[in-house]
């Protein structure tokens, strides 16, 4: 386990990019997303998007909810924080 890093990053569009290692326990990956579920609900001007080894981790927790049509192949950047 290491500790939440979170860097600016300056691609094509500046954003800000992080990296936390959890291991077995998905309980910081959790308050990470309840972190960010704040952050975005202070500003309007905030998009958070959470991806982990096994790909988009909002997504792949909600799977039996979703539409058929979205697969891992077309899923990628359609679940935002918001």
């Amino acid at each position: 386990r290491d500790r939440f890093i979170l860097e600016p990053s300056l691609e094509e569009v500046p954003h800000l990019t992080g990296h936390l290692r959890i291991g077995d326990g998905t309980e910081d990956e959790w308050f990470v997303v309840y972190l960010l579920r704040k952050l975005s609900l202070q500003r309007d001007d905030v998009s958070c998007r959470v991806v982990d080894a096994d790909g988009e981790l909002l997504l792949i927790e909600a799977a039996l909810a979703t539409p058929r049509w979205v697969s891992p192949t077309n899923a990628e950047n359609r679940c935002w924080i918001r």
